[in-house]
């Protein structure tokens, strides 16, 4: 599937070494790491990983992810500009 310039690729939960942004290539294991130091909001995350910045079909599973860590998954991604 795509989404103008981007393929869009179904997203499920992340185990702790599953790819849970293909745009960006980033694990639920990196996510993990960033929430164990204290980054638990999306848009830092977001920011520092690239998460949502792409397709934005990883938005439900690293917020779901964010939630079960304790993280703020209450903010959005960032808008995909073309």
């Amino acid at each position: 599937m795509t989404n103008g310039n981007f393929e869009m690729h179904e997203s499920r939960p992340a185990g702790k070494t599953d790819v849970i942004c293909h745009c960006s290539g980033t694990t639920g294991e990196k996510i993990r790491a960033l929430v164990g130091r204290g980054i638990g909001d999306l848009e830092h995350i977001s920011r520092l990983t690239g998460v949502c910045a792409g397709c934005g079909a990883c938005e439900r599973a690293v917020s779901d992810l964010l939630a079960e860590l304790g993280g703020r998954p209450d903010s959005i991604c960032p808008p995909i500009i073309p």
